[in-house]
């Protein structure tokens, strides 16, 4: 029997796809499996490499639970890729209505029987749609897991990581966009890039920022495709991002690799308010689009890498370890506003930080949404809704656990330093009594307008410290006409 060449990958909520599969399956003897591709992976090349592989078995693997995915496998008859040759009635019931969104078809020609899987074959699980599977030839899997764990180097001289957050690029934005500034400008309203390097000198940090981190909200309401008038022309969100980034990049030195990014609940916009439209969310992840563009056109780092992954700084004998995660996940409990949630996802971070025992190394996470209180009241909306974490007692835990020191965010425009500790059933004996310490730090808004800002706050970006132990965070205020920048 042949060994699978491909495995394709499923989400969905709604249905039980693989009973209804199997329920046409026994009523004709054929029934086809639509492949529902994310609207940033390319159909082009998937069906170019399927043509080019033996496709006579396949594994489909079951996400619904992603920390506990079941796997599939079935024989194939053959790729149907032309919508005449779709027959309606191998096509299950639950989406008889949306076939013309699927532009590849894989008849099966046997049940979808469940299997005990390969540990390596789960380990590969991850955002794409389609995996094209490589043995060695004693027909071991070798392929490589997603890439959770990079490295960079700095320069030894380079104290400081440079973290940004809520920027709101857009209409939301309360500096200059970079460009010449028009002779009929006479506005006092500065570049935020130039703010910041102007402060830098005043702090004879310019010159020793090793990395910038940018912990989410990049853009105000996910208008990465629409237009935006920005260096006497119109311009993406995606584009005018990109100006942003780069103009950033130049300013303070800072190769375009060694930019770390994180989305926020504006640059991840989740508008689903109720199970059909979270799972028609989940089947195409436009919401996501935007950002992984950007990720991948600025810092290339491939648009189909996992959001939740682990940078390791290196400089001299120093080692940083920095857990970035995505708090803008679509969880399917959607009747808050603006709510943070990771999700399984981050436990591949914390397993990253569990692997690395030595005290010597340091460990921060980075995410968008606050985990504990910022404001002295919390604000509800009009709706009565109420913005929230949804796993932040999660998230705390288990960065007790793995010895992270410091965590960073933005989300609610204000800055604080908290201090941390808990002890629950849920802790091993050990945690309980090491009684760690988190030093959380609410990093505030670089870049929105006054009107975004809570009524005692400024802007303000973060200097985290990589030369020291457990590092520290420096906060600066800064002001769009230039004043000059001041401790926070």
């Amino acid at each position: 029997m042949a060994t699978p060449s491909v495995m394709l990958r499923f989400s969905y909520r709604n249905a039980s796809a693989i009973d209804e599969h199997n329920k046409t399956f026994a009523q004709k003897g054929r029934v086809l499996w639509g492949l529902w591709l994310k609207s940033f992976e390319n159909a082009d090349e998937t069906l170019r490499q399927l043509q080019n592989r033996n496709i006579d078995r396949i594994y489909i693997a079951d996400t619904t639970s992603k920390a506990t995915p079941s796997i599939y496998v079935c024989d194939v008859k053959r790729l149907v890729i032309r919508a005449e040759d779709v027959e309606e009635d191998l096509v299950p019931q639950y989406y008889q209505d949306r076939k013309a969104e699927v532009k590849i078809w894989f008849e099966l020609a046997s049940r979808i029987g469940a299997i005990d899987a390969d540990k390596k074959l789960i380990e590969l699980l991850g955002v794409p749609t389609i995996y094209f599977l490589d043995y060695d030839k004693a027909g071991n899997i070798i392929n490589a897991a997603p890439q959770r764990l990079y490295e960079i180097k700095i320069d030894e001289k380079a104290r400081w990581a440079l973290l940004i957050s809520d920027v709101h690029l857009g209409d939301d934005h309360a500096f200059r966009y970079p460009g010449e500034k028009s002779k009929t400008d006479s506005s006092a309203q500065r570049i935020l890039s130039e703010v910041i390097r102007e402060d830098l000198t005043d702090l004879d940090a310019l010159g020793k920022i090793g990395c910038v981190i940018v912990a989410g909200d990049i853009l105000t309401k996910g208008a990465w495709f629409t237009q935006h008038q920005a260096v006497g022309r119109e311009v993406t969100g995606l584009e005018l991002a990109q100006l942003f980034l780069e103009d950033l990049s130049e300013a303070v030195s800072v190769d375009r690799n060694h930019f770390l990014m994180v989305p926020g609940n504006h640059d991840i916009v989740r508008k689903a308010t109720d199970a059909d439209q979270v799972q028609e969310a989940l089947l195409h992840y436009e919401h996501e689009r935007g950002f992984r563009v950007l990720r991948e056109e600025f810092s290339q780092v491939y648009k189909l890498s996992p959001l939740n992954y682990v940078v390791q700084i290196s400089t001299g004998d120093r080692k940083l370890l920095v857990g970035m995660l995505n708090s803008a996940y679509l969880n399917e409990e959607t009747k808050f506003s603006d709510y943070g949630y990771v999700g399984d996802d981050a436990e591949k971070v914390f397993e990253l930080f569990e692997r690395e025992t030595s005290e010597s190394v340091a460990k921060i996470v980075i995410l968008h949404h606050h985990l504990l209180p910022v404001y002295e009241r919390e604000v509800i909306a009009t709706s009565g809704k109420i913005a929230v974490t949804l796993d932040a007692v999660r998230l705390l835990r288990r960065a007790q656990e793995t010895g992270v020191s410091t965590i960073v965010h933005g989300h609610q425009h204000s800055t604080k330093r908290m201090i941390f500790s808990a002890c629950s059933p849920e802790m091993s004996k050990k945690s309980r009594d090491e009684g760690r310490f988190v030093t959380i730090v609410a990093a505030g808004s670089s870049g929105a307008k006054r009107d975004r800002l809570p009524s005692d706050e400024t802007n303000a970006y973060a200097l985290v410290d990589l030369a020291s132990k457990e590092p520290s965070v420096k906060i600066r205020r800064i002001f769009p006409d230039g004043r000059r920048g001041e401790d926070w």
